[in-house]
Order: structure tokens, then C-alpha cells, then sequence
């Protein structure tokens, strides 16, 4: 167990100029993984800009909805196309550009996006919701211009 967290903790591991490859499950993991988000990310992002995408699921998604999955179609995305890219890389064996930090910068990103967004759905919505009922229930008593 603990021959498999050694290497994690030297930097030579992490920093080396010409890393070693990874296992063969790992790399099909990674690319099963990777393309998984694609997928994911182009279906949101399909549900995220089509209008009428809701109304063929059952229900019409609400501009909110839309804009947190055109959030998630782009951070899945991106970090699926550089993880490719970075695996490419390491799959090569190009040095420099093979180490392994980069994908723990990978994985940072795709934390911080995924907090963003998690922020996003999770607080600023429903204050913009909340925002957006009390406007409306102070403007329900104003006049209204008149219509000609």
C-alpha cells in the first residue's frame, strides 16, 4: 500500500524533466475519463444554448438553469481538450512538457471552476432570484405608463 504513495511524496516525481509513462489502466482510465467529460460537457452545452433543448426533455429549462450548464459545458470542456493535450504529452514522453505537475495544475483548475460554479448555482442565483421577486413586488404597486 504504501509502495504506491511513495513516489508521490519526491519531487523528482513531480518535477522530473522526462517522467515515466503511466500503467496501462491508468492510461485507459484517464482517456475513458477524460472523453466522458467531453461528452458531458457537449451535451450541457447543447442543453446550456438551445431554447427549446429543455421543452424536448419534458420541460423547459429555466436562463438560470442554461447558464450554470454553459458554465459546466465550459469547464469540462476545456480541462478535458488540456488534459488530452497533457496526456498526449506524457504518452510521448516529451520532456519537460511530460511532467507531472502539470496535470496536478489540471486537477486545481477543475477544482477552483467546479467552486466557481458550485458559487454560482449555490448563492448567487437565489439572491438574484430574491432580488429579482422583491423588484417585482415593489413594482406591482408603481403605475404603469399607459398603452396607446
Amino acid at each position: 500500500m504504501f509502495g504506491l504513495i511513495t513516489p508521490l511524496l519526491h519531487w523528482s516525481f513531480w518535477f522530473s524533466a522526462r517522467s515515466i509513462p503511466f500503467t496501462a489502466w491508468f492510461q485507459t482510465l484517464l482517456l475513458i475519463v477524460l472523453s466522458l467529460a467531453f461528452i458531458g460537457g457537449v451535451i450541457a452545452a447543447w442543453l446550456g444554448v438551445s431554447p427549446t433543448a429543455g421543452k424536448r426533455l419534458g420541460h423547459p429549462l429555466e436562463n438560470d438553469v442554461r447558464r450554470v450548464l454553459r458554465q459546466r459545458a465550459g469547464c469540462a470542456i476545456t480541462m478535458s481538450i488540456v488534459g488530452w493535450i497533457f496526456f498526449f504529452f506524457t504518452w510521448q514522453e516529451i520532456p519537460y512538457f511530460s511532467a507531472r505537475i502539470f496535470w496536478v495544475g489540471v486537477f486545481v483548475g477543475v477544482v477552483v471552476w467546479v467552486y466557481a460554479i458550485l458559487r454560482e448555482a449555490r448563492i448567487v442565483i437565489p439572491r438574484e432570484r430574491a432580488e429579482q421577486a422583491k423588484r417585482e413586488a415593489y413594482e406591482k404597486w408603481l403605475p404603469k405608463p399607459k398603452k396607446n
